[in-house]
């Protein structure tokens, strides 16, 4: 499957089905330049990931949502660990191909005997807001832990993960997958997550400074908050995984985390996952950070700075180590 970048058109769904508009168009435009992970090329990242089968795991105001599933290769005698991956684009971009960003951790993932789901959701254009992304998340995994025997997957075992937005929603399964969801009497069932990879994404909304020294982020917030900014002060909680994180009983058991960010991100501030690692901390619980140095959101190299001390294929290795370990 080629890789294509995150954000290309015309994606699959949309809010409405349409083209974004000009204020999505530019978003996309500062994307591309700080963001846009199309540049770690397979051959820096390696593999050659195949889909096993596309199912469809919901329909909702008459748009179909998939899931692309990729299993290991072979007969399997015993159920599966997943990786429920959730791919990025500022929830209003990027589709569910995006996990060959990330091929060589996906094949190492694969060869060790591990599942690999990523998830289609509602993007946020056309009207659709949050909390429509994270019910739709939420619904992929209550599908696949109703059909785990067909699949043959371990819901002991599993694990989420993603890149920007992708990082944010994986966050929010992690510790909120409960609260949300449209297909709850359906499917009550929910997987146990063990562990979570989250690539630069945001945890408290609110307290990302960054966003508002950017005017793509704003419309990214325009997006998924909506565009009556009077009301994203009512939703800058409810919409950040820090919020239900610290809602957890404190000796709750919590997936370890590992979070990977570019110090030098201008999308998403760089102190997002240590708010995160804090209350980790605070808990006794798992936790382990990336800092890339003069890495973007990308974690590339930004403009007249040194090169990132760390490449992408080395950063998916030390991911699969610590979730190898976990599952």
């Amino acid at each position: 499957m080629p890789l294509r970048g995150v954000l290309r058109y015309p994606l699959s769904v949309r809010g409405g089905g349409e083209r974004p508009d000009g204020e999505t168009r530019r978003f996309h435009s500062l994307y591309r330049r700080t963001g846009d992970f199309s540049g770690q090329r397979p051959a820096e990242s390696g593999g050659q990931m195949t889909i096993t089968k596309t199912v469809v795991y919901k329909e909702s105001g008459g748009v179909s949502l998939s899931a692309d599933v990729y299993l290991p290769s072979g007969e399997r005698r015993a159920p599966s660990p997943v990786w429920f991956y959730t791919h990025g684009g500022g929830w209003v971009g990027g589709d569910r191909s995006e996990p060959t960003l990330c091929a060589r951790l996906c094949d190492r993932l694969l060869a060790d005997g591990v599942a690999v789901v990523s998830i289609q959701y509602r993007l946020c254009t056309g009207g659709v807001t949050f909390p429509a992304p994270v019910d739709d998340c939420a619904d992929a995994l209550r599908y696949f832990a109703a059909h785990a025997e067909e699949y043959l997957f371990d819901l002991s075992r599993t694990m989420t993960g993603g890149i920007s937005a992708g990082g944010h929603l994986a966050l929010m399964l992690a510790f909120a997958a409960e609260r949300f969801g449209e297909t709850r009497g359906v499917y009550p069932r929910l997987p146990k997550i063990r562990c979570v990879a989250d690539l630069c994404g945001p945890t408290d909304l609110e307290k990302n400074l960054c966003v508002r020294e950017q005017k793509g982020l704003m419309m990214c917030y325009d997006g998924f908050l909506g565009a009556d900014r009077s009301r994203w002060e009512a939703l800058y909680a409810p919409a950040s995984p820090i919020t239900y994180l610290k809602a957890l009983p404190v000796h709750a058991p919590l997936p370890a985390v590992i979070a990977v960010h570019g110090q030098m991100d201008p999308l998403v501030d760089r102190r997002q996952p240590l708010l995160v690692g804090e209350e980790y901390a605070r808990r006794g619980a798992a936790f382990e950070l990336i800092p890339v140095a003069n890495g973007n959101h990308s974690f590339g190299q930004v403009k007249n700075c040194p090169p990132p001390d760390i490449t992408f294929a080395d950063i998916q290795d030390r991911l699969y180590r610590f979730i190898s370990d976990r599952l």
